[in-house]
């Protein structure tokens, strides 16, 4: 039914990279226990911080993966972290279902009109099977269980 687009560092520039990078370190360095922690909550330690952080992608990413689509009513942005992707979703997309395991940066996650955010894993979420046009990951791949997180997403498209 759909696409599956991964959103990679390579898209971003080289300040933004840096900044982000060091939002992480921060988060790491004031983690008390970062060896061992479950990395579901990896980046809810300091989710404001993250939603400030966190770069913007360039809208004509946007443009291009909307047009690889037939349809356009619904995608799938998984990790969402703060929604900084599934806000620009919304120029192309009748609805944009925003996904995080961390209730922590859904919490502080940016509002927007037909952004749905839920807190869920991406390996098993409770969409209805053939339910996307387009499911998007950005920057967050390395983070999961591929062997269940592609079954899920060929379930969604």
């Amino acid at each position: 039914m759909g696409n599956v687009f991964i959103l990679q560092r390579s898209l971003l520039s080289i300040p933004l990279i840096q900044s982000f990078h060091s939002l992480v370190c921060a988060v790491l360095q004031n983690s008390e226990a970062t060896f061992g922690m479950d990395t579901h909550q990896l980046f809810s330690v300091e989710s404001s911080r993250y939603a400030v952080a966190r770069p913007q992608y360039p809208d004509q990413l946007f443009d291009y993966l909307a047009d690889l689509c037939e349809e356009t009513d619904s995608v799938w942005d998984c990790a969402t972290g703060s929604g900084q992707a599934a806000i620009s979703l919304t120029k192309h997309f009748d609805s944009v279902q925003a996904t995080d395991v961390s209730a922590a940066q859904i919490a502080n996650a940016f509002a927007q009109e037909r952004v749905y955010y839920s807190v869920q894993p991406a390996e098993k979420t409770n969409f209805e099977t053939a339910s996307f046009d387009l499911v998007t990951v950005a920057t967050a791949l390395h983070w999961f269980n591929l062997e269940r997180f592609w079954p899920e997403v060929h379930r969604v498209l």
